[in-house]
């Protein structure tokens, strides 16, 4: 096709090429943009073997209990609840000869009623099935449950996840190492697999040397378990379902016997909270999902002996080093249209192979590839686009929220509150908008010092989105102003939130930032407007009715909600 030249420029061109390389998989691929983008290919690829995939195997051996919004209404009982429920809920259990009964909670201390640890402890011992939760703090302590409830259950595991950079749930630890790499315990997943399959722990066979682990065939499995962890104790989790392709059932249905006799006979069932003041829900690379679900598709894979295989990082730097060469000196001896198809063959070829390798269960860096074959042909045909491209990439990639707060800007709020009030009017749904602004902010940081006012914004910010539903829209308005968009609340619900944030903040201990032993107490004023009740005409006229409802609450007295009334 073509001869090779060994010009100053293609010289050149291919050092820069292999050096460039050589500092990207060296420094670069894991830190910052580069290790989220490499993670979020792994989602894409992932996502879409996942939509191609057959159902798996072994999706009827998981039962989810969960005590949702409709259970916790049917109880009429406030959360949490007193332990001796659950014991309850084991001995009704049992005549349906459930294998396992596994509780996704940390009972962590000692009940008000003793009584009820000592119910729950008795129903656990007689049933010997059930399995519950610890879990290990912030500061890497072991966090164990009470000493009643942990003698008398079958078994306990730490259930925390490790996030990735982006906030996302990839990993699960199956071992808990010291720094010494003595193994302190075993995860929740691993213990409930063993006693599912009846393998006993010291049966686990760990190598130090290979991370590798094996967990050997008995009557109740098939072939032996074999999977690899990482340095810090950690595998891929492979999700293989969602919440609804579980067989799910709610917690008062349960009480009311509404389920199949054979719902749970020789089952993992798997208690936990699913409803949102739990808030218990973890972004994933097949959606959000409770986390319970998390726990039940780890489980699966144990069940499936389907477990998530990483490609060595050697071998991704080879396949880059190669594809990128390749691309590199076809481009630079071809036309520009020529490098450009090559170059997108090379891409296509590539995700199909990606595709492939996602649906095998085989992780790998799928985004280094095609970065580098786009900015390769980039920088060699095409120079005079490099910065426009980058210019663009800066352009779709400013921060829309603020850097102190993590709330978003005003920028984004008038955009979003021109859109969400155009829809509101349309379908005729309720909307609400909240102002919130800090009472004497200013003899805050006058008495204070500017730090501890940005000490106290910040946290007020926490504390809006701790409080908040998802759906709400927060924002910071600017300097000590706050603004939140409720979609789907009326004028009712809005007040009725309005006085939990006000209360909040009200009750917060703000630390002294030069004397931390000493506390700050701030106030808030609000403001509240609905659609419904004001008849805004625009979205410029909420605001108003909103910041005129603010500054209301501002001269009656402050720490107090006022709404606008038409």
């Amino acid at each position: 096709m073509f001869r090779l030249r060994w010009d100053t420029n293609f010289i050149r061109i291919i050092l820069i090429v292999i050096i460039t390389v050589l500092i990207y998989s060296s420094f670069l691929s894991g830190r910052g943009i580069f290790a989220v983008a490499k993670l979020k290919a792994i989602d894409l690829f992932y996502g879409i073997s996942h939509l191609i995939k057959p159902r798996q195997a072994n999706l009827d051996k998981i039962v989810i209990i969960s005590i949702d919004e409709l259970s916790l209404k049917t109880m009429n009982k406030n959360w949490p609840w007193e332990r001796y429920m659950f014991g309850l809920l084991i001995d009704k259990l049992q005549k349906y000869k459930p294998k396992l009964i596994c509780f996704d909670f940390a009972f962590i201390g000692q009940s008000e009623n003793k009584q009820n640890d000592l119910l729950f402890a008795k129903s656990m011992k007689e049933a010997g099935n059930a399995i519950i939760a610890s879990n290990f703090d912030s500061r890497a302590r072991y966090i164990l449950p009470a000493k009643v409830l942990s003698d008398a259950a079958l078994a306990y595991g730490f259930v925390n996840k490790p996030r990735d950079r982006d906030y996302y749930v990839r990993r699960a630890r199956v071992f808990f190492f010291s720094k010494e790499r003595r193994i302190i315990d075993l995860s929740f997943e691993l213990k409930t697999i063993c006693n599912y399959f009846d393998i006993g722990l010291s049966n686990i066979l760990y190598n130090p040397a290979t991370n590798a682990i094996r967990i050997p065939h008995n009557k109740r499995i098939q072939g032996d378990i074999n999977f690899s962890i990482r340095q810090d104790g950690t595998i891929p989790i492979n999700y293989h379902a969602k919440y609804r392709e579980f067989n799910v059932i709610p917690f008062g249905k349960v009480l009311k016997d509404e389920f199949r006799e054979d719902a749970f006979k020789d089952k993992i069932v798997l208690v936990s909270l699913t409803s949102e003041i739990s808030h218990d829900a973890y972004n994933t690379p097949i959606g959000v999902l409770p986390g319970v679900v998390i726990i039940a598709n780890e489980l699966l894979m144990f069940l499936n002996n389907d477990f998530i295989r990483e490609i060595p990082f050697w071998i991704d730097f080879l396949i880059l080093m190669f594809i990128i060469l390749l691309v590199a000196i076809v481009v630079y001896r071809v036309s520009a249209l020529k490098g450009f198809i090559f170059s997108v063959i090379i891409i296509l070829l590539f995700i199909g192979t990606s595709i492939y390798l996602s649906f095998r269960n085989y992780w790998a860096d799928y985004f280094s590839v095609i970065l580098f074959t786009s900015i390769t042909y980039l920088g060699i045909s095409i120079k005079k686009y490099i910065q426009l491209m980058i210019e663009s990439v800066q352009l779709k990639t400013q921060a829309v929220t603020d850097g102190l707060t993590g709330l978003f800007v005003q920028r984004y709020f008038q955009i979003r509150i021109a859109s969400e009030f155009t829809r509101a009017v349309r379908y005729s749904l309720d909307l609400s908008l909240i102002m919130i602004d800090v009472d004497h902010f200013k003899n805050i940081n006058d008495t204070y010092g500017h730090q501890q006012g940005d000490l106290v914004l910040k946290s007020l910010g926490e504390i809006l989105q701790k409080n908040s539903r998802r759906s709400d829209v927060l924002v910071r308005y600017g300097g000590e102003e706050f603004c939140v968009i409720l979609l789907h609340a009326s004028q009712e619900h809005t007040l009725v939130y309005a006085e939990k944030l006000r209360k909040a903040v009200e009750d917060f201990d703000f630390k002294l930032i030069n004397d931390p032993q000493k506390t700050l107490r701030v106030t808030i004023s609000v403001g509240v407007a609905s659609l419904a009740e004001t008849q805004a005409k625009t979205a410029e006229e909420l605001i108003k009715f909103a910041d005129t409802a603010l500054y209301e609450s501002k001269e009656t007295g402050r720490n107090r909600i006022s709404v606008y009334k038409s």
